[in-house]
């Protein structure tokens, strides 16, 4: 057990209660925090070091740049689509194999401490492809494409 890692676990997918059952059971238990669902997940971001996402299908994973935006290094299966990518030096892809993951979990020191505020100056552009406004330009687009 290293208490000088926490893992934050958020939502209430099909396996939350038997995840919290698993994770009753084990000595780092105490290193693991359960979130149900929340629409202040910005607070969450804000508060952690790196954003690991090991999903096994995903059609865009908004939630790994909704990480990216609010400064984080992120870690993605490769089953995560490249479009996520807002900046390329904060965010890697890793087939979901174990010891990969814990390696590139506990590697945290030497990743980039990204500051935040810089990081979103310097990366606007990008951000802002994913504003609701610009998202809804683009639907409105294709839409008004296959209309035609």
């Amino acid at each position: 057990e290293n208490k000088k890692y926490k893992l934050l676990l958020i939502g209430e997918g099909p396996l939350y209660d038997e995840s919290k059952n698993y994770v009753s059971e084990l000595e780092c238990k105490n290193n693991i925090i359960f979130i149900k669902n929340t629409n202040e997940i910005y607070k969450y971001y804000s508060a952690m070091d790196l954003f690991a996402f090991p999903s096994k299908y995903e059609g865009l994973g908004i939630v790994a740049v909704e990480a990216q935006i609010s400064g984080l290094n992120t870690i993605c299966s490769n089953c995560v689509p490249k479009d996520v990518i807002l900046n390329q030096d904060y965010i890697k892809f890793l087939p979901l194999e174990e010891e990969m993951w814990v390696k590139e979990i506990l590697s945290i020191e030497k990743i980039n401490i990204i500051d935040r505020e810089n990081y979103i100056e310097n990366n606007a552009d990008n951000i802002r492809k994913y504003e609701i406004d610009n998202t809804v330009k683009e639907l409105e687009n294709i839409y008004l494409s296959l209309y035609k």
